[in-house]
């Protein structure tokens, strides 16, 4: 890493926390806000709180209040954790979308779980330890016949991505076995089953048939990472390492990362997909120390410093220091707006970058 692109990291890092701060002051610490946008929302410019997002925010917090050494970020978790257990239902899953929401999510839950877990080892509280393991015996309940058939974002349609759900669950089963481990590697391993010989991965979309933004590229990958941690199996880990130096490879061929690619790897170059970079250098980080291999430590520098430069310093449509959807703001991700999930991804990069930097 650069000296230069460290000194931009320990320069928007502050101010990047800042803004998700203010994502969740919009709601009186009631959630975060799922983004920020004039477009969308002139008066106001937040939407509302994200049940989904301020779950997998939680332990970005939890890290930033060790990394910053300051109790402000723990206490904003666990306030989002608190605000979390009010919109939970009765069987244990979460809305999709809003929390006003009458429909519930599988991905969502999932999401939450993570979060939730965190939480409770933070604080050893028993409250979080029981709505995390109704959400994850919710979600266990709905995987039948090795696929969840309701409460999907497109009814009928179980995405690739949805790796990112048997992630979290295996993380409640290392910590609360429940005998469920080989029920979810089964699973992994029918989704292991999509990936092609190109290493492209067959329903990675938000819509079947469909390019896939490189946020669901990244989080289909991810998920397989980690499934592949706690599974402690190789061949998994081997192929989310495949996929990502497909995506890596052609960032250098081209000198930029696409916003989306189709099974065939050809991409949209017209703009990048922000959130998608910074989760691909996420999954380069968790690669080198996972493989011992330090040219992936590189590659989560260069997706870092790409996604890195998207932050905004001095913009009239919004607070400084949001990170967009697309660069341009126009993109076809996020259009028109600043996800707090960019700025999650965003901060957990840096962190894993001052983590792993003696690598």
């Amino acid at each position: 890493m650069t000296d230069r692109l460290t000194d931009k990291l320990n320069h928007d890092f502050p101010r990047v926390l800042q803004w998700v701060k203010k994502s969740f002051d919009a709601n009186g610490g009631n959630g975060s806000s799922a983004y920020f946008s004039r477009y969308r929302h002139p008066l106001t410019a937040w939407s509302p709180a994200y049940p989904e997002t301020t779950g997998y925010l939680l332990p970005t917090l939890f890290d930033a209040a060790v990394f910053t050494e300051n109790s402000l970020w723990r206490d904003y978790a666990i306030k989002g954790a608190d605000w979390l257990l009010t919109v939970q239902r009765e069987g244990g899953g979460f809305p999709g979308n809003y929390a006003d929401n009458p429909n519930l999510s599988v991905f969502n839950s999932a999401q939450i779980l993570s979060g939730l877990l965190r939480t409770f080892e933070e604080t050893g509280e028993e409250k979080y330890k029981t709505a995390a393991l109704a959400c994850r015996d919710w979600l266990m309940s709905g995987l039948k016949n090795g696929v969840w058939e309701e409460n999907n974002y497109v009814s009928g349609f179980v995405p690739a991505y949805y790796t990112r759900v048997l992630f979290p669950l295996l993380v409640a089963e290392a910590k609360f076995p429940d005998n469920n481990t080989p029920r979810l590697r089964e699973v992994v391993y029918d989704f292991l089953e999509k990936v092609n010989e190109n290493y492209s991965i067959t329903d990675w979309s938000f819509y079947p048939n469909k390019p896939a933004f490189l946020h669901t590229v990244a989080y289909t990958i991810r998920g397989f990472l980690e499934c592949g941690y706690y599974l402690e199996d190789e061949k998994i880990i081997e192929t989310a390492a495949k996929i990502t130096e497909v995506i890596y490879e052609l960032k250098k061929e081209k000198g930029r990362t696409a916003g989306s690619y189709d099974t065939n790897w050809s991409g949209d170059y017209s703009y990048r997909c922000v959130t998608g970079i910074l989760q691909m250098s996420i999954v380069c980080f968790r690669l080198a120390v996972l493989t011992k291999n330090a040219d992936r430590y590189t590659a989560a520098s260069d997706f870092l410093a790409e996604g890195a430069a998207a932050i905004p310093h001095r913009d009239p449509l919004t607070d400084a220091y949001a990170l967009p959807g697309s660069q341009p703001l126009w993109g076809d991700y996020m259009r028109f707006k600043y996800p707090n999930w960019a700025a999650k991804f965003y901060l957990d990069a840096v962190m894993m970058s001052n983590r792993y930097r003696s690598l």
